[in-house]
């Protein structure tokens, strides 16, 4: 890969990217570093400042990099969709150029259709015969996937060979390259759940570790829990966007701006139930002696209805995948005797096709009626369904229709492709649901690591108060006794670790299902009440065991 191609790729150079934002970020993210350096400022604040400036540094570096990892990982995720809807528009009459048009006119294949678009723009603009404007491009692109294709492509083009032929054998090399991608990001996805195990348990042995250093040296213990505190935050967040950035691009929810009624339904509770969640904390808080974390736990709560809801629509929407393969078969088939689409769903509407059923009746009904909206009536019967699969697909099935393709084609071309896309998708499901034990079982270890830390730390001030002497003098010729920390400390390290690693760790689960946000809310629940649970009773079991 050229250096160059990722700052290419944003209209710009690397110099000019280096004077514009690397050089300028550098100076302002270190100035804090410089300054406490200067005034003589604790060594740990001074190495806390020195960190975030080269963490803010090196983040503004390597940004045009994500940037064109994120980039080039959609377009692989995509291209199955793009070469799918190449091939079966291939088999109608529509010429090579209008073929293409209506790709770049699909919005929803996102990166694709701006290297689509520079090909066109090319060959119309700057009299550059196809292949030739194929081969350029190729070169220019950031994206390997489309490189092959685009070459590959030019070189068809020269030998003649037609476009419904050359589409026709590309499939087959297309889904192998996305089934080999896809089945590395799974195994990446499983290797994270070692690495999160690992990398959490480091940081929670340090935890302990930074709580003991205060007695073995003379500094504010206040200082080493901040920084306990601020190590997990960052862990935290780095871990959740370093699984995002090697999951596949394959949502389950439809990307599509009108929205439907559960839509809306779902997103109103949740955005009533977060306010709801913050007013039942600060009122246990005020009116109860509970312990912090059950207040926490008990305010999050408010979530699972908002949870749940998603959560029973996103298992409608996968029911209705699994019997979407069947119905396309069934219509390309019925198509073929009847010779109208039109009436094919109608015969195929007293059918039962699972969940399915309700929105194909209402596709029926569109089609029936000769009123149009603003959308087609397959466009909405896609985004009825919920689905991302069932909205690019029928969408394809539709534009073929319009285009005069075969029809029993193009349905037994989608359905194969389908269940290619779908059974990937399983083996994703099937790790995703593993990762949840994982996230539950470590938030558990969490709440007992930092009980004990803080028990330990407790224990040792209460046992230094009662022994006379300046904070200078050694106990035992081993311990100094140290600034002693706030009781209300813990409270306010409980609150910041349940909410950050609950959110974090749902995150996580939201991302590896590939469902939607609202999702997350009934993990948020269900993290902080084992994390409460086991520092309630981690508090208990030590505390009865030192009879403190």
């Amino acid at each position: 890969m050229k250096i160059d191609k990722p700052f290419r790729a944003m209209d710009t150079s690397f110099q000019s990217y280096l004077l514009k934002y690397i050089l300028p970020i550098a100076i302002l993210s270190f100035i804090p570093a410089i300054y406490s350096e200067v005034a003589g400022i604790a060594f740990i604040y001074r190495a806390i400042f020195l960190a975030l400036g080269a963490i803010c540094t090196l983040l503004v570096a390597l940004y045009p990099f994500m940037k064109m990892y994120a980039r080039n990982t959609e377009i692989l995720h995509t291209m199955p969709l793009v070469i799918t809807h190449l091939s079966i528009l291939s088999t109608s009459s529509l010429k090579r150029d209008q073929i293409l048009e209506k790709i770049i006119e699909r919005k929803e294949y996102g990166p694709i259709v701006e290297e689509f678009k520079r090909v066109k723009d090319l060959t119309n603009r700057m009299n550059i015969s196809f292949s030739q404007s194929c081969r350029i491009q190729a070169k220019r692109t950031t994206s390997p996937v489309i490189t092959d294709f685009l070459d590959r492509f030019a070189n068809s083009s020269d030998a003649g060979e037609s476009f419904a032929t050359f589409l026709k054998n590309e499939q087959e090399s297309t889904f192998q390259t996305y089934e080999i991608g896809y089945t590395s990001a799974i195994n990446l996805l499983d290797l994270t759940k070692e690495v999160y195990i690992s990398v959490i348990a480091v940081v929670l042995f340090m935890t302990i570790l930074v709580g003991l250093l205060p007695f073995i040296q003379s500094s504010p213990i206040t200082q080493y829990v901040s920084l306990a505190i601020l190590l997990f935050v960052i862990v935290l967040i780095s871990l959740v966007f370093g699984i995002k950035t090697v999951l596949p691009m394959d949502p389950i929810w439809v990307r599509n701006q009108k929205k439907t009624e559960i839509d809306k339904k779902i997103r109103k509770v949740a955005i009533i139930s977060i306010p709801v969640a913050v007013f039942i904390f600060f009122l246990l808080a005020y009116l109860t002696s509970l312990p912090i974390q059950i207040d926490i736990a008990l305010s999050f709560t408010a979530l699972v209805y908002a949870g749940v809801c998603a959560r029973n629509e996103q298992a409608k929407i996968k029911s209705r995948d699994e019997n979407y393969p069947t119905f396309i078969r069934a219509t390309g088939s019925t198509a073929g005797v009847v010779k109208h689409i039109g009436e094919a769903i109608e015969r195929l509407s007293t059918h039962e096709f699972g969940n399915l059923s309700e929105t194909l009746i209402r596709l029926n009904r569109r089609l029936k009626s000769k009123i149009r909206g603003t959308e087609s009536p397959w466009d909405a019967f896609g985004r009825e369904s919920g689905s991302n699969l069932i909205y690019e697909f029928t969408h394809m099935f539709s534009s073929s229709v319009d285009a005069g393709s075969d029809i029993g084609e193009a349905s037994m071309t989608l359905n194969n492709n389908f269940l290619r896309i779908q059974g990937m998708r399983m083996k994703r499901f099937q790790s995703a649901a593993g990762y949840r034990w994982v996230i539950y079982g470590v938030g558990a270890a969490v709440g007992i690591v930092f009980s004990i830390t803080f028990i330990v730390i407790f224990m040792m001030q209460d046992l230094y108060s009662s022994i006379p002497g300046t904070a200078t003098e050694y106990f035992g010729g081993l311990f100094v006794i140290t600034a002693p920390l706030p009781y209300i400390a813990k409270a306010i390290t409980s609150i910041i670790i349940m909410i950050i690693y609950s959110i974090a760790g749902s995150m996580v689960i939201k991302d590896a299902e590939a469902g939607r946000d609202e999702t997350m809310l009934t993990d948020i629940a269900g993290i902080a009440w084992v994390l409460a649970a086991a520092w309630i009773v981690s508090d208990l079991l030590l505390s009865k065991a030192l009879g403190t």
